[in-house]
């Protein structure tokens, strides 16, 4: 019996295919903080860890320590949250306190690892906590921080609405703060929502809109404009109002005479640099791989970077991984190297300038070199294309005539739609597993009550209320929620038995 001497190759190959179907994610995983803004100082608030992406186990959690907030997670109350578009989004349970008044402080970056291997961390995301407020005036305020920049650098305007909690202001969803003609935005705007106290104990709610931007001009530049708000009285009527923002200025600095680097990619601020080689040595035909990860406050505008150039090596980018990166500010560039012929050769360190803003000098960061070794009994990769034979669509005679490379290739094509039959059918069973079976929230409304589960009743309740039509039920509803989330947020006592009698019509709906 002849076997050809390609199968047992030929089935790793197609069993690979399946078995890469079968454990590859859907897609890649996203997670971010949930937490109202800005927080009383000293007081525990009550938050999320929200994540988007497919997870089949429970991830491990690692936390940044940071000596003025602390952050709490609870990865074993986990909730699935149904977000507007459909998509199904995993909430972790958080509480999280900071022990003095701060501004636009960085929250302790949160890293997630799968037992597949993923790793996400959440974005760089601030967080104001506020001692209670001594003399409180309704109204807004606008800052820019930092208020001085180089061209080109990026910086935060931040716009600030305070009002008395009872009155019930929001931000109208569509606003996207415009921006002046000398700004350029860097992101859309984040909007975010809290409540603080007085030194008199009342509750104040504040609307806060934040937007990163920059300036390519030097001078001095304002920002103003109007925050438009909502609110719906106790009669059900609507009532919109525009609240001035003050004036807020920022300082770009003139650049002078300062002469930028030929290879400058306009990044401003601290940069790391780092580089791998793999393997190191290779035979020819074969391939490595060059990896360099960048990382630092601007990086996200490194869409591409060149690959070095080295007489007899070829650096191929590779496709849909280039660039891209699951940490936050931080690039990441592949490349295929192919050696054309056997030698020793170096890889050139890859290096990346960027600018000082305090000093108005450029740096450089740069990697180390590699050493490749490729050794001769490959195919060589020079060859001259007009010496190589015509390729022909036909099979060579012998070929066609062997029965036994026909039943090899049938016994092929079953194992390839089995791997990729058994990989289609995984990955519905991911998409069903995801689906909200939930049911009926008015249901889940009463069992939450049941379970004294409040920040799960404000969310349901919240849902159900349009449902709802117009008039005095729907006026205590709604007061019912705001009065909970005060309770939640704000430490304040209330009727907990009363509030619940003016959400149970609520638990009527599906």
């Amino acid at each position: 019996m002849v076997i050809s001497p390609r199968f047992p190759f030929s089935i790793a190959l197609l069993l690979g295919v399946g078995l890469w179907l079968l454990a590859t994610p859907g897609r890649a995983l996203e997670v971010r903080y949930g937490l109202p803004d800005p927080i009383p100082v000293a007081e525990t608030v009550s938050g999320y860890l929200e994540v988007d992406g497919s997870l089949t186990s429970m991830p491990e959690f690692t936390v940044a320590t940071d000596s003025h907030i602390s952050v709490t997670l609870s990865p074993e109350q986990v909730r699935r949250h149904r977000s507007s578009t459909g998509t199904i989004l995993l909430r972790f349970p958080l509480r999280v306190r900071i022990d003095r008044a701060v501004e636009d402080r960085d929250l302790p970056t949160i890293t997630m690892r799968t037992e597949d291997g993923r790793m996400a961390q959440t974005p760089r995301r601030t967080i104001t906590a506020l001692d209670p407020l001594s003399d409180p005036q309704s109204g807004v305020r606008s800052r820019i921080h930092p208020s001085t920049i180089v061209p080109g650098q990026h910086t935060t305007l931040t716009v600030r609405f305070l009002a008395p909690y009872n009155q019930g202001w929001e931000l109208d969803p569509d606003w996207q703060m415009a921006l002046p003609d000398w700004a350029l935005s860097q992101g859309g705007v984040r909007i975010t929502s809290g409540a603080v106290r007085d030194t008199s104990g009342d509750l104040w709610s504040v609307l806060v809109a934040r937007r990163v931007l920059t300036a390519e001009d030097s001078g001095e530049h304002a920002y103003s404009d109007v925050m438009p708000l909502r609110r719906q009285t106790r009669f059900g009527r609507r009532e919109r109002r525009d609240a001035a923002i003050p004036a807020t200025f920022l300082t770009v600095r003139d650049m002078g005479g300062l002469r930028a680097p030929d290879d400058d990619r306009g990044i401003v601020g601290s940069v790391e640099i780092e580089s791998a080689l793999t393997p190191k040595d290779i035979r020819v035909g074969e391939g490595a791989v060059l990896r360099v990860i960048v990382r630092g406050p601007q990086v996200a505008q490194l869409t591409s970077y060149p690959p070095p150039t080295i007489p007899g090596l070829r650096f191929y980018a590779v496709d849909g991984r280039s660039g891209r990166s699951e940490v936050p500010e931080e690039r990441i560039f592949r490349w295929q190297v192919i050696p054309q012929h056997a030698g020793t050769f170096t890889v050139s360190p890859v290096s990346l300038p960027w600018l000082d803003p305090q000093t108005m000098r450029y740096h450089r960061a740069q990697t180390s070199s590699h050493t490749l070794q490729v050794t001769a009994g490959g195919r060589q990769m020079d060859v001259d294309d007009s010496q190589q034979a015509s390729l022909s669509t036909a099979l060579p005679d012998p070929l066609q005539r062997n029965p036994l490379l026909s039943a090899s290739l049938l016994g092929h094509w079953i194992i390839l739609m089995t791997g990729i039959g058994a990989g289609v059918l995984w990955r519905t069973w991911g998409v069903l597993w995801g689906i909200n079976w939930a049911g009926h929230r008015g249901r889940r409304l009463a069992r939450a009550w049941r379970r004294g589960d409040l920040a799960q009743v404000t969310t349901l309740a919240h849902h159900l209320l349009p449902l709802l039509p117009q008039g005095e039920s729907a006026d205590r509803a709604r007061a019912a929620i705001r009065s909970i989330e005060r309770h939640r947020y704000g430490g304040l006592n209330i009727d907990l038995d009363q509030a619940h009698r003016h959400l149970h019509c609520l638990e009527q709906f599906p």
